[in-house]
């Protein structure tokens, strides 16, 4: 059985954290404002007693920051970059992690007034040498929580991913990557499924998967690719849980008060619904049409829950 009352903070984030700017200084979370923390939080959470609560686990650390250096939630971005060879194996750019917690995607901390795009294109130059800003195709990918094993029930990662496919690329003419910053080494991975990944992270580097990263590469790898966002065609996209929220637990916000970031967030209740808009690319009118039906639907399913004995009908937009 898990301890849910232990309490813990490594003493990196004291000292280290602290002088380099990564942590917060203050040691008591009950001193913080939490209200401008939780308004631009992406997944919403709760504060008890002036201690914020871990919206989405348990993780057997009640009290402190684990090896975490903010209090509640800390936003992210990690870039994924991917290319499919003449032989049609695809190959995605991953860093062995400088403190020895395996092979991840380059990425990082959002930095203030920094859109998530942003943040992972950065990320990416920083950790790999590898540029992509002029040209490349980035898709903003649906935000998420971080199964991260540094975490604790007061402090969390929350992730905004960003992918980039490079289309065909012949195997030597791969682009070069080499680790830099907090990266030991980077590398082309042959990724053509997650277990294909872990296998080629084993065999060439003896390597394994960053555990933060595990479910993330799961669903990136293993289920079909969607298409990449072009110019003149409406892209939203969105996801969210099945069950009966109220109304009262609905709120809209733009991602960090980053509006450049081209995503919009509906936050329903701990469980937060996703659109991903290419506001720097799409034609907005198209956009903005496809808004408008998804509000018609809702509208017409509203309908029908409030008459049920007209029937089972499926809507479709």
């Amino acid at each position: 059985m898990i301890e849910t009352s232990r309490i813990y903070t490594h003493r990196d984030v004291l000292t280290i954290g602290v002088a380099e700017g990564w942590a917060d200084a203050q040691t008591d979370p009950t001193r913080i404002d939490w209200a401008p923390r939780q308004a631009r939080a992406v997944i919403p959470f709760e504060v008890v007693d002036g201690r914020p609560v871990n919206p989405c686990e348990k993780t057997g650390i009640r009290y402190g920051r684990n090896e975490l250096g903010h209090w509640g939630e800390q936003v992210c971005a990690d870039a994924i970059v991917i290319a499919t060879d003449e032989h049609g194996h695809r190959w995605l750019v991953m860093v062995e992690r400088g403190d020895g917690h395996g092979w991840a995607l380059p990425g990082g901390t959002v930095e203030a007034g920094e859109a998530p795009a942003e943040a992972a294109v950065r990320e990416l130059a920083e950790e790999t040498g590898l540029s992509l800003e002029a040209g490349a195709r980035w898709q903003p990918l649906p935000p998420r929580y971080v199964p991260d094993p540094r975490a604790s029930d007061e402090a969390w990662m929350v992730t905004v991913p960003a992918r980039c496919d490079l289309g065909t690329v012949a195997r030597a003419d791969l682009p070069a990557v080499a680790g830099a910053d907090d990266a030991a080494r980077a590398a082309w991975v042959r990724a053509d499924s997650y277990p294909g990944l872990t296998a080629h992270l084993a065999m060439a580097y003896g390597g394994r998967v960053f555990a933060a990263h595990t479910d993330l590469l799961r669903d990136v790898l293993d289920q079909p690719a969607s298409r990449p966002m072009d110019s003149g065609r409406s892209h939203l996209a969105a996801s969210v849980g099945i069950y009966a929220p109220r109304s009262a637990e609905m709120r809209l916000t733009t991602l960090a008060d980053a509006p450049s970031s081209g995503l919009l967030v509906l936050h329903i209740s701990n469980a937060p619904a996703w659109f991903a808009l290419n506001s720097t690319g799409a034609d907005i009118e198209a956009e903005a049409e496809a808004m408008e039906r998804l509000a018609e639907l809702a509208t017409e399913a509203a309908a029908r829950l409030r008459a049920p004995s007209a029937g089972t009908r499926e809507v479709t937009s």
